[in-house]
């Protein structure tokens, strides 16, 4: 039986993705089949456009982008930006839409070897990005680091998990296991909250409201 694994909020749409390659898409508050998706690691739908990660590289509407990349896990489209978190290179690179390198953010290395307008990270596993500020699980150096595009790093917090979403400017979610953890960015503190079961989670992009995949 097909079994659906994660969850993926695409611009102002959210999607689900099983074990068969069906994709579903969020209508009404219930997932309905919208089409078949091959992938690796990740995927990101802008219109009519797919971006995919598959056997290393990427690639938009099937076709191959000879970006240099060696190990991409994530892919994000915003304001005509793409961004690709490399893992093997331990950086988040950000292309134009015609995959033109822009900036690249980081580089392989421990957290105590840092100095000013510089990180470092090991095995980073996953980013996300609100307005100006981005957010990326440091999994090798057990931290979320927030930053902006300046690389005025805004803070470190030593938390890891699979998933890092922005719930608002502020706010950022970690997914642990059963735990999210809510970190306010203008505060040292972190709350924690176990939901049973879940798989992954997203956030609606209108409602702002927490959606929840479950075993």
């Amino acid at each position: 039986m097909s079994k659906k694994l994660l969850l993926k909020t695409c611009e102002d749409k959210v999607f689900s993705w099983a074990t068969d390659g069906s994709l579903y898409i969020l209508n009404n508050d219930k997932f309905e089949k919208f089409s078949e998706l091959d992938f690796d690691y990740d995927f990101f739908i802008r219109g009519e456009d797919i971006y995919v990660i598959k056997n290393r590289n990427i690639y938009l509407n099937g076709e191959k982008k000879d970006l240099g990349l060696d190990f991409p896990v994530r892919i994000t489209v915003k304001n005509n930006e793409i961004f690709v978190l490399d893992q093997e290179n331990a950086n988040l690179k950000i292309y134009n839409p015609n995959f033109e390198e822009n900036e690249s953010y980081g580089e392989r290395g421990i957290e105590e070897l840092e100095k000013k307008d510089e990180l470092y990270f090991m095995f980073p596993l996953d980013f996300d990005i609100k307005n100006d500020k981005i957010a990326i699980i440091d999994t090798g150096n057990r931290r979320i680091v927030v930053f902006n595009r300046a690389l005025d790093i805004i803070k470190r917090y030593p938390v890891i998990g699979k998933k890092v979403r922005f719930y608002d400017k502020n706010i950022i979610l970690v997914l642990f296991g059963e735990t999210i953890y809510k970190i306010d960015i203008n505060e040292d503190k972190i709350y924690e909250a176990k939901y049973g079961n879940i798989i992954d989670f997203s956030i609606h992009p209108k409602r702002k409201k927490l959606i929840f995949l479950k075993e």
